[in-house]
């Protein structure tokens, strides 16, 4: 904090653009839907002659990257054996760090268990218990055997219905350092040229977590209101109390308008 003695008012710093021209949310893309699904016909505990659903959602250390997409129905040999298992190819997301997968009878099927992103590039992964995961499978790099039913939370339920996988770890946006500082004056501007439909913008804070490495910490949610009322300008401000933090970074949350969009943000510090 800087602070004129004459006036005893205190003073923001020069400012600095922190980021320009955001067109998206700083976030993990939702999975695709699996594909190529196999029926196995030993190993497992699954019913014969019986269609299981199967879906995928990816995240991070911050949140799943919902919604679950559609889907993969897989059909079991009726073989009079309940022994099946189901293997179904999951591409990658990136920079997710897991996968959380879900598989019943259900149309929105419950959590079976959750995959590390090494152990889907491996080869032979598979879940073989609730939660129980391991790469002793015969199935190919990218594929996932499950070999019981989930008994979890749905797929369409929260958290697994929202987005909450941000990205503050994202090299790319680079940090602004507050140390020092009380406030961060933290300014918004979103570029629009069509208003064929309204503008959103939602912007998301995060701050440095000194003592774990790499982990960064979420500060409010603003939800700008734009142009639908007066004082709803395309350019906002709000404030972030910093308390001297080492780094803080300025997320985009909710981004869209008819005909693209392009958000701004600059920050001042007092």
């Amino acid at each position: 904090m800087r602070i004129n003695f004459a006036s005893g008012v205190t003073s923001r710093d020069g400012g600095v653009l922190h980021r320009d021209g955001i067109t998206g949310a700083d976030k993990l893309a939702a999975a695709t839907s699996l594909t190529t699904g196999v029926d196995v016909g030993t190993g497992g505990s699954l019913a014969f002659a019986t269609t299981f659903n199967i879906t995928a959602v990816p995240g991070n250390r911050w949140g799943p990257a919902g919604p679950a997409p559609a889907v993969l129905a897989i059909a079991t040999a009726n073989d009079a054996a309940n022994t099946h298992c189901v293997r179904g190819a999951l591409a990658q997301v990136a920079d997710a760090d897991y996968y959380d997968i879900f598989m019943t009878t259900a149309a929105a099927p419950l959590w079976v268990g959750r995959i590390t992103e090494a152990q889907r590039a491996a080869a032979g992964c598979r879940i073989t218990a609730l939660g129980v995961v391991d790469n002793a499978g015969a199935g190919a790099a990218g594929t996932v055997q499950v070999h019981v039913l989930g008994t979890g939370l749905a797929s369409n339920v929260n958290p697994f219905i929202l987005n909450n996988a941000y990205r503050p770890d994202n090299s790319g946006i680079v940090a602004v350092n507050c140390a020092g500082y009380t406030k961060a004056y933290i300014l918004s501007k979103l570029a629009v040229t069509d208003l064929r439909s309204l503008p959103t913008l939602k912007i998301v804070p995060f701050l440095a977590n000194q003592v774990s490495s790499g982990d960064w910490a979420q500060a409010q949610l603003q939800t700008q209101s734009l142009l639908t009322a007066v004082g709803e300008s395309l350019i906002q401000n709000f404030v972030v109390t910093v308390e001297g933090s080492t780094g803080l970074k300025v997320l985009v949350d909710t981004i869209s308008a008819q005909g693209g969009s392009a958000a701004s943000v600059w920050v001042e510090l007092a």
